[in-house]
Formats: C-alpha cells, structure tokens, sequence
C-alpha cells in the first residue's frame, strides 16, 4: 500500500477486466455518498465493438477514452464534487493521464490471481468484453509504483466488504470527513444545505434510470415517490442520492434555480402535479416533464408554467429503461433559456452518437419535444410492423426455419438495414423458450397491444393534412391482431388462402421491401414533423432531429445517418425520398419490394406496412391521381364545388343536366 498527502476528492478503482472494479466502486460510491461513474461508458462505440470482437484495444485506441475521463473529472473538480471513477489505467502513463490536473486522485488497485479473475469472468453475463482478452490487459498491467498514491486490494472479499475495508483508510489520506455520512431520515446530511442539483418526481423504471444516469455524471439527485419501496431504492442504487418523504420536502433540498423533473404517466398526473408544485415554485425554476405527454398538453402547460415565470420543458425521451440508465435520446421542447439551465445535465446523461455527439437537442418552443417524441413513437409503429411482416412472410411463404431466419437477419443488420430493430429481432429469432424449448415465437401470443402514440401520432397526421399511412396501418394492423378470438372463427369459416410457391430470390426482395418501406416511413415521419413545425411556428431543425436519433433511440438505423446527411445537404428537402442517396436505394430495392408484396397479395398474406409504404411511395411520385374523381362525386352529392385544370378558383357542375 502506497500513499500520499493532500486532500482526496477522485478515486479511480483501477483494475483488469474482471477484477469487480465496477462492484467495488458502485459499494464506495455509496459509502461515501459520491457520484460513481463507469468507465467503461466512455469508451466510444468502435472500442466496444473492437473488445467485443475479442480485439485488444491499441494506444491510440484509448486515448480519446482517456480525454473523455479526463475531461469528466475535471467538470466535477471544477464543481467541487468528489467522484469514484472506475477505470481499468492498465499502464503508468495512463494513470498519469487522469492525474494530470487532479491532484487530489487517489488509485484503488484490485489486484488478484488469473485464475480468479478468469473464473468470475466466465459466470458474468451481458458484459462486453470476453474472458479471451484478459491475458492481453494483464500483459499491459504496470501495476502502481511505490511513489504513486494508490491503495492495493485484494480481489479476495466480496466487493462491499473491500469498500468497506478501503472508506477508513481514506481519512488518513486527507479525505475531508464531512462528506463521509450516513443517511439520517429521508433526506441525507448532504442534502440539508439546498445541494441536491435535480429532483425527481416518479420513481418507477424510467424515473429511477435517469436518476441513476444523472448520478453517474456527478449530478446530486434528490427524489421521491408515493411508494415508499422505490424512495428507497432511490438511497441503495443511486450514488448520493437523496430520498425526500414528498415534493415539499424534495424541493426545500433543491439549489436555486431548482431543477424538478416529473417522471410520472401522461394525463391527468402530469396536470395535478403542475397544480400542485406551480405555487411552490419560483420564477426562473425548470420543471420538467420527462413522460410521453400529448404535445397539446404540453403546449397548455408550457403557457401555465411560464404565466408564473417557470420554465416548462416537455423532454422526449427515448431508449426505454436500458435507455435511462446508460444514455437515452433526448429530444426537448421550451424556451431557449429554459433548456440552456439543464443543458449541460441532458447532454451528460444522453447517449452518444458514433462521433460522440451526445443525442440531445432542443428541437423547438412547449410542445415541440412531445411532438417530435410522439413521431418517432409512430416511425417506431411502422418499423416493427415492417419487420414482422418480413420475418413472418419469410416463415410462413417462404418456410424458413429460425435458425436461418436469425441468420438473415443478422446478415442484415450488418448492412443498409442495420438498426436497434434488426438487431433485437435477431436475437428474439435465435431464442427459445426455456419452458418448452421451443422456438420463443412460437409460444407467444399473436395479439400486439399499444399504449396510445401510435394513435397521436396517426391522428396528428390528419389534423396536419400531412399524409403517414403506413404509420396508420401499423395502428390498425395490432388493433386487427388484437381482434385473435375473432381471427380464429374467420380462419375455420371461410376458405383458406390460395396455396402459392415464393419467386426465386424471395429473400432478397424482402429486404429490399424492409428497406424500402423503412425509408417510406422516414419520409412519412420527418414530413409529418415539418408539417407541425410551420403549423405551430416551432422552426424545428429536421437535421438536429435527425442527429439525435443516431443513437439511444428506438428507431436509431443506419438509415439516420443518410437522413441526417440528406437534410445537412439540402436542409428544406420537402421529402426525403427526393435526396439523390435515398431515391438511389429505392430505385435500387423497387423491384423486389414489389414482388414481395406482390407474392405475399397472391398467397393471402397480409402485408400492410409494406403495400401501404409502396401505396405511399407510387401515389407521391404520380403526376395525376384519382382525386378528379373524388372531387366530381363531392360536387355531385354535395355542390361542395371543384377546381378545374385550364384555370384558378371553384365551379359547380349542375349534375342534374347530363343524366
């Protein structure tokens, strides 16, 4: 055990892969009550990838992962705030890395036997990094020298007894014993003195996720809920945070201006808790609403909010609970000054994008995030609807197998179809039910439920004039699904479809069909958003939207990326489809994408995101439509009058006349 003097405010729990770097300081954080990061969240996307691959990471490969911890302790040196950081500092020019400007950092080096760490890491789950590249960090370990100020451990105990064994010592090293306390009540020591940067009303998943997230990025968290359960978990999962008995009590802990974000469900909660916090609140307080509110009911609230000087910002948030806790898309609707007092927490805790752009922007005035969330909800619609129909025509026309199935869809996803949804329906493809052992679709129930977005966004649509029919037919195809007792006696009473042999290469013409119609959906969605923009005078940027999807969100896709180019390019593109790169890929998947639904028309497979996307795609690029007809019938019944093609303004036909 190596020492040193001055005061302790960053401790690095340093370690292989493995070793329980992150166990050990999740236990110490909370022991001292300080914000815990992990430092694997810092490594970009390609590192992860590269470690998971079984590739050790290069030098350069860590450099920019270094900067980005460095960086962090420095905001939270800068704040005053100690942090625990784990962080495997494998090399002595590594740790010297993060010491620079830290001079009160302090390593905690878990040290132990291969065979140990070897087999700890072959009973983990869902971790990354695989056991193969452990040889390589030991080979790379420089483990701390004598005059390095570092505490050496054991990897023996478990994890909160070697937190346990360390707190003590820390005092010895300068550390300022104040900061080291025990929770009296509901509200900590800590708290008492107005600390606490955010509060947080709703402790359910999401909720208690983003405190999590916040907490790791250094923000003191206080929070409470009606169950008393979840005010609890509040103190044993999140790092310092500060489980308040209420929202008077929450607030009184709040630095002004106070920061409340409400993670409660849409409706009339939302509108209660507005009542009941707007008199207790202050001018230049933010409050926040965090859940999937209706954009009108933002739009009300915002006006409420800002008549008694309180900033209201309606936060889309997407990525669900994996999401919360490890970075989320955030897309924030309210006023320029509003959104830039809780900038620098949003972008903290959002996620990343392959640049390292955090997925986080104010994408307009009040309702404008809910707006933009509830569209991403119905592209969301359309793409799993999509994705069904491609996997279940190549089951049940195709005769597939869900092994190849999981396979093809996994080659996918490592081309122009790559996306979270890709990735997930892979996985589902390759699992089985651990009761039976049989395929896991085969024993789950063909009845999809909704929760009411899908609908808001469809019905916006109309209301906007703005034509999103393949996000109306992915509503109504689970409401048709929903419909199972009834499917059940239509499919014993009436004939079965017609028997029919998929065309050569039906493969490939499904996922030009899922790549087609995906882009038809993008356009549907993003002209929707545009539609509602100039409507509500939001000036939303489509591009800045567009990057915030890149990553977090459900919907994140390759295909975001060619959106957000297209839209950097040409950033009044009235719809995407007419960028040169998008309309290349349709011309270049058009073909099969008919022939898929042309096959699944034939055998009696109901196909309505894909026939309904391809509807889309040939109705807008049609110079003349069918609507001479519409409006004739219109002034026959009704004398509601029609325009003419050789010259402006209304006339009326006396039908009566040519009968």
């Amino acid at each position: 055990m190596t020492e040193g003097n001055g005061a302790v405010d960053v401790i690095v729990v340093m370690g292989v892969c493995g070793s329980g770097k992150s166990s050990v300081g999740r236990h110490l954080a909370r022991r001292l009550g300080w914000p815990f990061l992990e430092g694997d969240d810092f490594h970009p996307p390609e590192n992860v990838a590269r470690m998971a691959a079984g590739v050790p990471l290069r030098d350069e490969d860590r450099r920019g992962w270094l900067d980005a911890i460095a960086a962090r302790l420095a905001v939270a040196r800068a704040q005053g705030r100690p942090v625990v950081v784990s962080c495997s500092a494998l090399k002595r020019r590594y740790r010297d890395r993060l010491r620079a400007g830290a001079p009160g950092l302090l390593f905690v080096h878990l040290d132990g036997a291969r065979e140990t760490i070897l087999d700890r890491m072959a009973r983990r789950t869902g971790h990354f990094m695989p056991a193969s590249l452990l040889d390589s960090q030991l080979a790379e370990l420089e483990r701390p020298a004598e005059d390095e100020r570092a505490l050496v451990c054991d990897i023996g105990p478990a994890p909160e007894e070697i937190a346990a064994r360390v707190a003590p010592l820390l005092a010895g090293l300068g550390l300022d014993g104040g900061r080291v306390h025990q929770r009296t009540g509901e509200a900590s020591a800590m708290a008492q003195g107005n600390s606490a940067d955010i509060g947080v009303i709703g402790l359910g998943v999401m909720g208690r996720n983003l405190a999590a997230n916040l907490a790791d990025h250094g923000a003191v968290v206080a929070g409470t809920d009606l169950d008393d359960g979840r005010r609890a978990a509040l103190a044993a999962d999140v790092p310092g945070g500060v489980p308040c008995a209420g929202p008077e009590e929450m607030l009184a802990v709040l630095k002004a201006p106070r920061v409340v974000l409400m993670m409660v469900p849409a409706g009339a909660a939302v509108d209660a808790l507005l009542s009941a916090l707007l008199p207790r609140l202050s001018a230049g307080d933010v409050l926040i609403d965090g859940g999937n509110s209706h954009y009108q009911d933002t739009r009300r609230r915002a006006a409420q909010a800002s008549a008694a000087g309180v900033h209201f910002i309606g936060l889309g948030v997407s990525g669900g609970e994996e999401g919360a806790r490890r970075g989320p898309a955030l897309m924030a609707g309210g006023t320029v000054e509003g959104i830039g007092r809780v900038a620098p927490l949003l972008r903290a805790i959002a996620a990343r994008a392959a640049d390292g752009e955090p997925c986080f922007a104010r994408v307009g005035p009040d309702g404008a995030g809910h707006f933009v969330k509830m569209i991403h909800n119905g592209i969301e619609y359309a793409d799993m609807q999509l994705i069904a129909e491609g996997y279940h025509l190549l089951r049940h026309l195709g005769g597939v197998g869900y092994g190849r199935l999981a396979e093809m869809f996994a080659e996918w996803n490592g081309g122009e179809l790559a996306s979270y949804l890709m990735e997930i329906t892979a996985d589902i493809l390759r699992t089985s039910d651990p009761e039976t052992g049989a395929p896991i679709l085969e024993v789950i129930r063909d009845a999809a439920g909704q929760k009411g977005t899908g609908h808001w966004a469809t019905t916006a649509a109309m209301e906007l004039g703005m034509p999103a029919p393949t996000i109306a037919e992915a509503v109504h195809a689970r409401c048709l699904s929903a419909l199972k007792e009834e499917r059940g006696r239509a499919a014993s009473a009436f004939p079965p479809p017609p028997q029919a042999v998929p065309p050569d290469g039906f493969a490939a013409d499904v996922g030009d069909a899922l790549l087609c119609g995906r882009i038809a959906v993008y356009a549907q969605g993003f002209a929707v958003i545009a539609a509602g923009s100039r409507r509500f005078g939001w000036d939303v940027d489509l591009a800045a939207v567009a990057a915030v999807w890149r990553g977090g969100c459900i919907i994140r896709a390759r295909l975001v990326d060619r959106i957000l180019a297209a839209l950097r390019r040409t950033p009044d593109l009235p719809n995407l489809m007419f960028d040169p790169d998008i309309a290349a890929l349709l011309a270049r998947g058009e073909a099969g994408w008919r022939r898929t639904v042309g096959a699944a028309v034939a055998a009696g497979q109901p196909v309505p995101a894909m026939a309904s996307a391809l509807s889309y795609w040939d109705g807008y690029r049609s110079d003349r439509l069918w609507a001479n007809m519409i409006q004739a019938q219109r002034d026959f019944f009704g004398a509601h009058g029609y325009e003419r093609t050789d010259r402006p303004g209304m006339v009326h036909t006396d039908w009566s006349s040519g009968r």
